[in-house]
Order: structure tokens, then C-alpha cells, then sequence
């Protein structure tokens, strides 16, 4: 009889084992899961024209924490006069994969990686140092281990996000800095950037901006048009009767069902490097100018169906001890509005010129 109690006890006792062992379990499992679950941190901004939804970079739960693009300054809903301007444009975002990002996104592109080996680490900008995994050259595609992702904060008001990212590393450390601003009762956007190094090394690299524009979800096509900063006579092979450039305007001929990609030649002659073009939309009126303080060192554009992506390059060339400080400008307008005022100036021209005319 107590042989059959101890045994009646043994087995009561694993079976609440087992089931604490289950709970515990269960608990943990949720935990994960809430955890995973958390969104990735952003903000609001308004200057009541335009409102913008922006994610601030975070090592956990950021939205994009890739080893491609500038952790910082990516928007995720931007819209002004009932118009969207950034946005997604893929189903699915994974965080971590090398172009699941929104614009206006700005890659760095690596600092002294031909001379790093591999496992060894090289620096890029907004990101951090990423370690080498072998002796092929760069590719962007590759997701790169992040050795040291640095330190970020952000700092947000009504109208502007500030982002500061510092790295400490043996041979590079710098204090970079991008605030998106809002200007006061203006269809305005800015990014005002500046990067100090604070290192033993110079840094020498290239900076781009690939804008990844998603204007109200329109199809790429015939109603957009790309004003570039002066006329250029690229032929562009491989994309006849799809795409043309016509004096200083890239034109679509028909709507595009594949992915182009296009360098932009004859734009960095002595007066030609000014960073100004705009893309405008004729079915929805409405289009955006991109200005910069600094000159294009080389324009690339690329686009698949539903995201059009100029891609202007600016030079980065920083001393230790020494900073660089440049802005990018977005204007958004109306394209009627634009071309309405053109033609009343070139009216009250042509009036002037009548009324000299008949005095003379």
C-alpha cells in the first residue's frame, strides 16, 4: 500500500513538473514574441503644410537596421496638398536586408575597405564598422555583421528631427548629424547634415541620396518627367522606345514593367555640376525640386514600376579634427501653378514689349 501511495506521489509530482515546466515555457515564448513584436520607435512632424511620419534609428527595434543605408532621416509616410511623396513601395520590409528602406534614404559608401582584411572591420557612415567577410570587393547587397553600431539619439519638436550618431574605433571615430526640417509656412523639407571627424585618418568617401519617391503610388511612365540641371546627350542603350532624354528632360515613352537603371553623362562640365533638378507628375499635378549646396559629382537613376529613384553623388573629403556641413533641399509645388505663372510672366513680357513697341 505505501509502495503504491509513494508511486501515486512520484507521479503527481512530474506531473506538476511538467506542467510549471510548460508555463514557464509558455511565458517565455509570449515574452519573445511581445518583444518582436514591439513597433519600430518614429515620430510625427507638421508645420501645417506638410506632415511627415519619420523612424528613429534604434540598434533593436529600428525599422531599418541594414549594413547598406544611413540609419537615420528615413520617412515613412510624407504628404503635402493631398499629395504622398515617400512611402513604401515593397509587401514586406525585413529590417535588415540591404534595400528594405524608404526614402529619402542616403548611403555612404565604405570607407577603407580595399585595404581592410578579412575579419577585419571597415567604417560606413550612419551605420557603423562592418566587419570584412572575404577577400571579394565591396557589394551592397551583402549583408556585412555590424562590429560597432555606435551610439545614436534623436531629438524631435513640432518641426524637425534631429539624429546624431557617434562612433569611437581606433582609427575613425566622428559625430555625424542629420536634422529633417520643416521651414516655417513653406512646402519645404531639409536635411542639414554634418559629420566631424574626430579620428586619426582622414575621411574620404562619396555620399548619395537614393530618394526612393513613391508619388501617390503612380505607375512609372509617360506622366513623369525628370527635369535635369542642364541638357545631356546620353544615349541610352538597351532602353529605346522605354526611356529618352530630350535636351536637359528624361522622358518616359512608355509605362515601365522593368527595372532601369541609367548613369547620367555630360552634367559635370564647369558650369554644369549645380545639384538642381525636379520630378514632376502631370496626371496628379504635382511635382518636387532637389537642390543642394554642394555639386554633383555624378548622377545615376534607377526605378522599377511603382518608386523612382534619382540618384545624385557629392563628394566627402574631412581632415581629423576637421567638418563638413552640407543641405538638401525639397520643394514640392503644382504643376499647373508653375507653368500657369510662366505663362502670365511671358504675357505681361510680350504686353511690355507691345506697349515700347508702340511708344517707340
Amino acid at each position: 500500500m505505501s509502495t503504491m501511495l509513494d508511486l501515486f506521489r512520484l507521479k503527481k509530482s512530474r506531473i506538476k513538473f511538467l506542467y510549471f515546466t510548460f508555463l514557464l515555457f509558455a511565458c517565455l515564448l509570449s515574452a519573445f514574441s511581445c518583444n518582436n513584436s514591439i513597433p519600430a520607435p518614429s515620430a510625427e512632424l507638421s508645420n501645417g503644410i506638410i506632415h511627415a511620419t519619420i523612424y528613429k534609428p534604434d540598434v533593436n527595434h529600428g525599422f531599418y537596421r541594414g549594413s547598406r543605408f544611413d540609419w537615420s532621416g528615413i520617412i515613412s509616410n510624407l504628404e503635402w496638398n493631398g499629395h504622398t511623396f515617400f512611402g513604401p513601395w515593397k509587401t514586406k520590409y525585413s529590417g535588415t536586408f540591404h534595400d528594405d528602406v524608404m526614402g529619402p534614404a542616403e548611403e555612404f559608401l565604405p570607407v577603407n575597405y580595399s585595404e581592410t582584411l578579412p575579419g577585419n572591420a571597415f567604417l560606413k557612415i550612419g551605420v557603423g564598422m562592418l566587419t570584412r567577410l572575404d577577400s571579394a570587393d565591396y557589394d551592397f547587397q551583402k549583408r556585412y555583421p555590424i562590429a560597432d553600431t555606435g551610439k545614436w539619439q534623436t531629438m524631435v519638436d513640432s518641426t524637425q528631427a534631429t539624429f546624431t550618431h557617434t562612433l569611437t574605433h581606433r582609427n575613425y571615430s566622428y559625430t555625424y548629424s542629420k536634422t529633417l526640417r520643416l521651414q516655417e509656412n513653406s512646402p519645404v523639407l531639409v536635411l542639414e547634415h554634418s559629420l566631424k571627424n574626430q579620428g586619426k585618418s582622414v575621411i574620404a568617401t562619396q555620399v548619395y541620396n537614393h530618394n526612393f519617391l513613391v508619388m501617390d503610388q503612380q505607375h512609372v511612365g509617360p506622366d513623369f518627367e525628370i527635369i535635369l540641371p542642364r541638357n545631356s546627350k546620353k544615349e541610352l542603350a538597351g532602353y529605346d522606345g522605354i526611356v529618352e532624354i530630350n535636351q536637359s528632360r528624361l522622358k518616359f515613352l512608355e509605362k515601365s514593367s522593368e527595372e532601369i537603371m541609367i548613369k547620367i553623362d555630360n552634367l559635370l562640365d564647369s558650369d554644369s555640376s549645380e545639384y538642381n533638378f525636379a520630378i514632376e507628375n502631370k496626371k496628379i499635378n504635382a511635382g518636387l525640386r532637389i537642390t543642394s549646396d554642394k555639386p554633383i559629382t555624378k548622377l545615376m537613376y534607377w526605378s522599377v514600376p511603382r518608386v523612382m529613384c534619382p540618384e545624385p553623388y557629392i563628394d566627402i573629403y574631412v581632415e581629423p579634427g576637421e567638418e563638413i556641413c552640407w543641405d538638401i533641399t525639397y520643394e514640392f509645388y503644382s504643376v499647373r501653378n508653375i507653368n500657369e505663372t510662366l505663362n502670365e510672366s511671358h504675357k505681361t513680357n510680350t504686353s511690355c514689349l507691345k506697349q515700347v513697341s508702340s511708344i517707340l
